[in-house]
């Protein structure tokens, strides 16, 4: 984050750029398409997801057979999933078939691959979550977004960069703001980072490399895979000092 408390100076110029772009884009872009970047598939439709399934509820029988919670269970899932998957060797090539193989100039694809919802046996053990497979193309990246609901993301192809930080609000408008000023490479098959909606949680996934194809796994505390609460799609500018960046609703 921008050192909001420590460089007085810089926030008050940023913040005055900001309201200054916000008119402008006010003015000059109505009507950006909300989530036009994203595009849901249909479960399995690409992909074979019964390695991960089978791995999934076993993680969530075990937890509950060790007295876990069930609103800590998807959490556990999410920290020991990568190793299981690593382990077991499951393949997730099936799922690049759904990439434009242009230059990335299509949306990104996004594919439920695992519902608690659809297993009648876990329903006492856990409660409801679902796995988003996000498959990037070479160079493409997500919306910048922040979630409503706990999530994770889990590198299982490819290489990824997160861009992260937080969503503020302006003081005169009331619009909000996305400022990213951390950055970070996931690493294949290791938890990073669990978000939760009361904390800090907006950030952007980019393919890393610019020339082969990226995969990563999110876990959503929701029962259908839906998370995003707000999307940013606007970028202000970046800020040269900090390398921030800020994006517009």
């Amino acid at each position: 984050m921008i050192n909001r408390l420590s460089n007085k100076k810089k926030i008050g110029f940023c913040y005055r750029w900001c309201c200054i772009a916000l008119m402008a884009y006010a003015v000059n872009a109505a009507g950006s398409p909300d989530g036009s970047t994203m595009k849901a598939g249909l479960i399995g439709a690409r992909f074979d997801g019964a390695g991960v399934e089978e791995i999934v509820t076993r993680l969530i029988d075990e937890g509950f057979r060790q007295k876990v919670a069930s609103d800590v269970m998807p959490e556990l899932v999410w920290k020991n999933l990568g190793e299981h998957l690593e382990a077991a060797g499951i393949s997730f090539a099936g799922l690049l078939s759904s990439l434009d193989e242009g230059n990335g100039s299509q949306p990104y694809h996004r594919e439920v691959i695992f519902r608690s919802k659809d297993y009648p046996g876990l329903h006492n053990k856990t409660v409801q979550f679902a796995i988003v497979a996000i498959v990037l193309s070479p160079g493409q990246e997500t919306v910048t977004h922040d979630h409503f609901v706990e999530c994770g993301p889990l590198l299982v192809e490819g290489e990824i960069t997160e861009v992260y930080g937080y969503t503020d609000q302006l003081a005169i408008t009331g619009t909000r703001v996305a400022i990213l000023d951390k950055r970070r490479k996931l690493r294949k098959f290791l938890p990073i980072q669990y978000f939760r909606p009361d904390q800090k949680n907006t950030h952007r996934l980019q393919e890393g490399t610019g020339n082969r194809p990226s995969i990563v796994l999110n876990l959503y505390v929701e029962s259908e895979g839906n998370s995003i609460k707000n999307r940013f799609l606007k970028l202000l500018g970046i800020d040269r000092e900090s390398g921030a960046e800020w994006w517009l609703q």
